[in-house]
């Protein structure tokens, strides 16, 4: 990768361009289509595979608030031990 590849990428990660940019399309996405947003939120990806009657739906909801929000904790606990 060359350097001015590296430097741009480490800025994005930096200033955490991605994640905005995430924000502002869920924002457009819930305002602009709301039934299309809801329709996204409650996807299974899985289509069903996992669980059953009784257990939880994994659907996209669940994944990001449940799921992906217990390793973004756990990086940032990471950090702040670190520093």
């Amino acid at each position: 990768m060359s350097q001015s590849r590296t430097g741009f990428v480490q800025l994005l990660q930096e200033f955490s361009i991605p994640l905005l940019f995430g924000v502002v399309c869920a924002m457009l996405a819930a305002n602009l289509a709301p039934e299309w947003y809801e329709h996204a939120l409650h996807w299974q990806p899985f289509g069903g595979l996992f669980g059953g009657e009784s257990a939880h739906p994994i659907t996209f909801h669940f994944l990001v608030n449940d799921i992906f929000m217990v390793f973004f904790f756990g990086i940032a606990a990471k950090e702040i031990t670190e520093s």
